[in-house]
């Protein structure tokens, strides 16, 4: 599983790419509790356009969109990096 941030995560499966979203809830107690939403993509692509989608249309101006871009980039090229590091090592 890749995680992009705190509230989005991306894993494969044979047939699909799925997109899990991380959403604070609670428990039948009331307390809190992190519930995970999946929804299911035929290619990363479309599963990083779905993360995009969710997360610009919450931004209230144009700085807003490109720190989200920065840091999701960012996060995508180390995790990138460090299962590079594994795979060779292996």
């Amino acid at each position: 599983m890749i995680k992009v941030s705190d509230k989005f995560s991306i894993s494969r499966t044979k047939y699909n790419w799925e997109l899990h979203e991380w959403v604070k809830a609670k428990d039948r107690d009331g307390n809190p509790k992190l519930r995970k939403y999946t929804s299911y993509y035929p290619t990363l692509e479309k599963t990083c356009k779905e993360i995009i989608d969710r997360t610009m249309g919450k931004c209230d101006s144009l700085e807003q969109i490109i720190e989200l871009l920065s840091d999701a980039g960012s996060i995508l090229e180390k995790t990138i990096m460090e299962r590079h590091d594994v795979e060779k090592d292996a």
